[in-house]
């Protein structure tokens, strides 16, 4: 990427603002991570002792943050700027494959990226932004086993290693990319000798990660299953619907037609519809699903091509995966619309066909990616971050710029005035329980009382909900903020 090129500098704008909105600022959630990264300094096993029921990759990362760190709220995010920085390269990686002049990739860029960032609670200290980057960062080899830079191999095992550790961290992204990595596979090579034992070593692989990680938390394979998937599943409501939540998702869209037709998503759905469209040309066969079934059964390879339609196996299966977690609900699935739309405008404009040259094709992007960065933008200079009821003010409102015992940070107004008489009721001595989330006893430095560091519905399970109750009952903290 040269210097002061337009892709550059839309690089280096996404990664300026998305520093300040979504790691700089401290908001009402922020320090759950935190807590129980320290909590696991003390010796306490993630999901044994704080019944944890997540995955674990996040909460070690903030653990290794926070030891390599001098102390303080935004030296301890450390990590979380290079994960940030690494989804603007692999993002903007993605965007200059388009053969698009350079304000259509000015703007390419800008649209991308704040459409895969829009929504509101996304914040890059949190799992997501991590989640993101690997999926991104999966396609991107998946893209190199097509152009021929990969052997199955070595293509099998990074796979291995970026999915596993997207599972550890979002299960559902997790499988979403491991089920379109092998699509892609299965593919180009067909199902021969070296796929299939590619396929093993991969899943050897991901079997030793699991393990290893499991080995640093000092947990057992039956209780991290029984805790993060088991029960993280009944938490959320998507463990028994994974054919209907899917179903509901694309009924809801088009029922509300009329109201959501300017979003992206359904943009993105047109997107994937024109690559079908255009994945005919792949074989004589016809349909791109007939395509499928030939290729399978005659164990033969893709015709050669730089990259194919394939590659749309990983926005499609981000939204029936996603579609888990979101209740059947679009409005968070942003990431895969981001990614379809971004490979749509990757294969209209590679070739060397009409298409590509149209000036109208070239100016209906420019437009359409103009008009999407600008409200990207805007809506996220306009609300930073949004959690339920409670939305972080504009860039342009009032914040303060403090260095206390929480280290040099940036801080609302209205959320210091809400907090800070909290830590002064604090006293050495005084118990405190924090809900859902644990801002205050972060914020205040007030360890976490009996260790419920977050109660939030739909990553807290009934039981440990109860055993709160229960030891609410015999022995209350002393004071108890709920936010």
């Amino acid at each position: 990427m040269a210097w002061f090129s337009p892709s550059w500098l839309a690089s280096l704008f996404c990664f300026a603002i998305a520093a300040v909105t979504l790691v700089l600022i401290v908001g009402p959630a922020d320090g759950t991570w935190q807590l129980y990264a320290q909590e696991m300094l003390k010796g306490k096993r993630l999901y044994s002792d704080l019944d944890f029921n997540l995955q674990p990759l996040f909460p070690l990362l903030t653990l290794i943050s926070i030891k390599l760190s001098p102390g303080g709220l935004l030296s301890g995010r450390w990590l979380f700027f290079l994960i940030m920085a690494a989804y603007v390269a692999v993002v903007s990686r993605l965007c200059r494959m388009a053969k698009v002049g350079p304000l259509t990739s000015f703007a390419l860029m800008i649209g991308v990226f704040f459409t895969s960032i829009h929504f509101l609670a996304f914040r890059f200290d949190d799992y997501h932004g991590l989640s993101g980057l690997l999926c991104y960062t999966s396609l991107l080899v998946s893209m190199a086993l097509q152009r021929g830079d990969l052997s199955i191999t070595r293509f099998g095992l990074l796979q291995a290693a970026i999915c596993t550790a997207t599972a550890l961290t979002r299960p559902n992204d997790g499988v979403a990319i491991a089920l379109a990595a092998g699509l892609v596979l299965v593919l180009r090579k067909g199902v021969q000798r070296d796929v299939v034992v590619a396929g093993l070593w991969s899943v050897l692989l991901s079997a030793a990660l699991i393990l290893l990680t499991l080995l640093v938390l000092r947990e057992t394979p039956q209780v991290w299953f029984q805790k993060s998937v088991i029960e993280a599943s009944s938490a959320k409501g998507g463990g028994g619907s994974f054919l209907g939540y899917p179903m509901l998702m694309y009924r809801t869209a088009l029922t509300n037609v009329a109201l959501y037709l300017l979003l992206p998503f359904w943009l993105s759905i047109l997107g994937v519809a024109g690559a079908v469209w255009m994945s005919r040309r792949l074989t004589a066969q016809g349909s791109p699903y007939a395509a499928v079934i030939w290729r399978m059964a005659k164990r033969g390879a893709a015709p050669r091509q730089d990259i194919d339609q394939a590659l749309f196996a990983y926005p499609t299966m981000l939204f029936v995966f996603g579609s888990l977690s979101s209740g059947g609900n679009y409005f968070s699935l942003y990431q895969p619309t981001a990614m379809a739309l971004v490979l749509f405008v990757i294969f209209a404009t590679q070739s060397a066909g009409p298409l590509s040259q149209s000036r109208l094709v070239q100016g209906v992007l420019l437009i359409f990616f103009t008009v999407i960065a600008i409200e990207g933008v805007e809506d996220r200079v306009k609300s930073p971050y949004l959690w339920l009821d409670y939305r972080v003010p504009p860039m342009t409102g009032e914040y303060l710029l403090r260095n206390d015992r929480n280290g040099l940070h940036v801080i609302p107004k209205e959320l210091a005035g809400m907090i800070d008489p909290v830590c002064a009721r604090l006293t050495p001595g005084k118990s405190l329980l924090s809900v859902p989330w644990s801002f205050a006893n972060a914020y205040c430095h007030v360890e976490p009382w009996h260790g419920y560091v977050q109660t939030f519905f739909d990553t807290t399970t009934a039981p440990r909900i109860e055993a709160l109750r229960r030891d609410l009952e015999r022995s209350p903290p002393d004071f108890i903020f709920y936010q």
